[in-house]
């Protein structure tokens, strides 16, 4: 019994940099998300004339 821990033991065998890269594609995601519905929010504030711009 080792205790070494590979990546074919582990439950999601995708290299350490593709886990990394896909929680920073999440974190984006979720980021572009709230930018989104922060820029409709403003947007539902602003008086006519700054829409027009």
């Amino acid at each position: 019994m080792s205790d070494e821990n590979t990546t074919a033991e582990q439950p999601d065998a995708r290299s350490f940099e593709e886990r990394v890269f896909a929680r920073f594609d999440a974190i984006d995601a979720r980021l572009t998300k709230l930018e989104e519905a922060a820029e409709r929010r403003a947007m539902e504030t602003k008086p006519i004339w700054e829409r027009a711009l």
